[in-house]
């Protein structure tokens, strides 16, 4: 009796369905990019995830310092603030700030700050 409880307990503590290194960078870059990793992305997180143990998390914070994320985030933030694609000072303002740790939020507030936003 013992030993088929041991099973049963060590069966409910594992993962239901453990995800393969390709899922895990997928699912990252569909959050965090809206897409999924071309080869060359898909290439260096499965080693990150096979090699150095990174999880789905690790890829995301990393893919959030990119520019294409940058450009993405400040693009919906003025498209769902100001219902317009940004101007190219405002992008170049924007990615700076998020070079320096700025978040997708934070550029949202200051959206809702300016007097565009304000006369709508």
């Amino acid at each position: 009796m013992k030993r088929l409880l041991c099973v049963c307990v060590f069966l409910l503590s594992a993962p239901l369905m453990a995800q393969s290194p390709e899922q895990v960078v997928n699912n990252a870059y569909e959050e965090v990019l809206g897409r999924k990793a071309d080869d060359t992305g898909m290439r260096e997180y499965r080693s990150k995830v096979i090699e150095k143990g990174w999880s789905e998390e690790d890829i995301k914070k990393k893919l959030r310092k990119s520019e294409e994320y940058h450009v993405r985030a400040i693009t919906m933030a003025y498209e769902d603030v100001l219902g317009r694609k940004p101007d190219a000072a405002g992008m170049e303002n924007y990615k700076r700030k998020m070079q320096k740790g700025w978040t997708e939020k934070e550029i949202r507030n200051e959206l809702r700050k300016s007097p565009e936003y304000k006369k709508r």
